[in-house]
């Protein structure tokens, strides 16, 4: 996958993020526990080399598939624990 398509994957997932957000300030429904790097349920062993690699190969959709499968998050956890990954670097 080209850059130009990750970061328009990448902008809509935000999109999509920020009017979730909304959605849940104009209801009473709690808003699901945001997860850190690492704090996510089954993420205490996950191994992150393979992710850092794809994260320097520019493979950070890849990156957050696997995470997602490896932990059981959601793709907005799984996204923010690969963007803080990535800012690490």
């Amino acid at each position: 996958m080209d850059s130009q398509r990750e970061a328009e994957i990448l902008g809509r997932l935000d999109e999509l993020e920020r009017k979730v957000d909304r959605l849940y300030e104009h209801t009473d429904i709690e808003q699901p526990q945001r997860w850190g790097f690492g704090d996510e349920p089954g993420a205490g062993d996950v191994d992150t080399s393979d992710l850092e690699l794809l994260v320097q190969q520019g493979k950070k959709i890849e990156a957050i598939k696997r995470y997602r499968e490896r932990t059981g998050v959601g793709l907005k956890e799984a996204k923010d624990a690969i963007d803080r990954l990535d800012v690490g670097r």
